[in-house]
């Protein structure tokens, strides 16, 4: 049997850093399940953390029901977890690990109620420097994405595991998620 792994965390909190480490080092056993989002791709962006559709496509899907876990953000973007790849690559003996958005935990469970969740927490002034050295966001954006950061600490209790991603210490980050990965993957099969 293959798991389902989900990872959360704020913007730029690490997320995309760590999943593509998970996916180098479980290169064999683990598959990526893209998100679906209705921002616009950044220069140089190629695309594989997520399909880029428009607001139209996104509102049909929804009504369609086809994600597992979904949230629409104030500044204007959209972000989605499609149910079919996630099932298709368990139902072919594959654990699947996915990136979801802040505060849809509890959705995407609905759907994988034995899936495992991962949030990975930076401090706030980390945050806002990491956003910042992007350029990729407004000032609005950043300062939005910084609050949804502190709330979303209401949520740790709803994750299997909390890990913290400090600056400079992204070896000692992936080193503890690899080794919890490696234990959870024995563990369901």
């Amino acid at each position: 049997m293959a798991g389902i792994f989900l990872l959360d965390g704020p913007s730029g909190a690490g997320k995309t850093t760590i999943t593509q480490a998970l996916l180098e080092h479980f290169k064999d056993r683990l598959g990526f399940c893209q998100r679906v989002t209705t921002r616009a791709q950044r220069e140089g962006e190629t695309g594989s953390d997520y399909q880029f559709i428009d607001a139209h496509d996104f509102e049909s899907r929804l009504a369609r029901g086809e994600f597992a876990a979904y949230r629409k953000f104030e500044f204007g973007m959209s972000y989605a977890l499609p149910k079919q790849p996630v099932d298709e690559m368990v139902q072919h003996g594959r654990h699947a690990l996915a990136m979801i958005d802040l505060g849809t935990v509890g959705m995407a469970r609905k759907c994988w109620p034995s899936s495992v969740a991962f949030f990975l927490i930076t401090p706030p002034d980390e945050l806002e420097a990491r956003l910042k050295a992007r350029g990729a966001h407004t000032h609005a954006q950043i300062v939005e994405r910084v609050e949804n950061a502190r709330q979303a600490l209401e949520f740790t209790p709803f994750y299997d595991y909390v890990i913290p991603n400090r600056q400079g210490c992204l070896e000692k980050t992936l080193d503890r998620v690899i080794r919890i990965l490696s234990w959870e993957m024995e563990r369901v099969g």
